[in-house]
């Protein structure tokens, strides 16, 4: 089950989630860090990827070639 960061609602699984894509809950934004399998705060830009570029904003869309729904 996916749920958004920030209101916990489920997100219902698409094939892909898109940088514009906002959970129908609250509004925010769903392809960003918080929302990523990746995001740690114990690692290095707060990401287990290590090929993926620092984002300064974890809350907001990106466009990470890396995201995966967590």
């Amino acid at each position: 089950m996916k749920l958004c960061h920030r209101c916990q609602h489920e997100v219902v699984s698409k094939d892909r989630i898109g940088r514009r894509d906002t959970c129908p809950g609250c509004g925010a934004d769903l392809r960003c860090c918080l929302n990523c399998a990746f995001y740690d705060t114990h690692y290095a830009n707060a990401c287990r990827e290590p090929n993926a570029d620092p984002v300064i904003d974890k809350e907001v869309g990106n466009f990470c070639d890396f995201f995966t729904f967590g």
